[in-house]
């Protein structure tokens, strides 16, 4: 299971050179490598970070820091932005440049100030005019959002009443720093519950 391949990652990092798991790491969600560095002692995880190129860096030491129990502590910081001034066509090479990642479903948009607009759907673009700008697509329900120090049981409210496939997690000013997606909330549930069993204490 998920939780068995990163014990096997972590294993597999102490035999590696710092460089090599840098590179490792960096071709990972965000989430997963922060999820992994995590359970590395202080010394392993500070020899790759420095291995790392510093905006990636910078990145996953955020991540690291959240508690677990919070929202700051799943979310992908992986997250596609757009500005709403900007045409449909910018946003779907937007798309295109980040076909690969798992998370690139759309894109959130945000103001001039950078702050949370909306999420639109990629399907949503591709159902428009290129030439059309990214602020006509911008209609209810707008997206949910939680912040970094959310906790998780609130965030699972979130989801129930949500019924989408991710929330925006945005900080005090309002601008969005990442997503968490449901497959990524239901791992977050599977491994507290494995922790709570483990100590001997069961969960209704």
């Amino acid at each position: 299971d998920e939780e068995m391949e990163d014990d096997e990652l972590e294993g597999t990092l102490r035999g590696l050179t710092a460089e090599f798991s840098a590179k490792l790491l960096s071709r990972m969600e965000p989430d997963e490598s922060a999820e992994v560095l995590r359970d590395l002692d202080v010394e392993h995880r500070e020899s790759i970070l420095d291995a790392m190129e510093s905006t990636t860096a910078k990145q996953l030491r955020q991540l690291v820091s959240f508690d677990e129990e919070l929202a700051g502590g799943i979310m992908t910081t992986h997250i596609l932005v757009v500005k709403e001034s900007e045409t449909v066509g910018a946003a779907l090479k937007l798309l295109v440049e980040n076909r690969e990642r798992e998370s690139s479903d759309g894109v959130v948009v945000v103001d001039s100030e950078g702050k949370l607009l909306d999420h639109i759907q990629t399907v949503e673009l591709l159902a428009v005019d290129i030439k059309s700008l990214v602020s006509e697509l911008i209609a209810k329900p707008y997206p949910t959002a939680v912040t970094s120090q959310t906790p998780i049981n609130e965030v699972v409210e979130e989801f129930s009443n949500n019924r989408g496939s991710s929330i925006i997690v945005i900080d005090a000013k309002n601008k969005p720093i990442g997503r968490i997606l449901a497959d990524d909330l239901v791992d977050a549930l599977s491994q507290h519950r494995g922790r709570f069993s483990q100590s001997g204490v069961t969960r209704a």
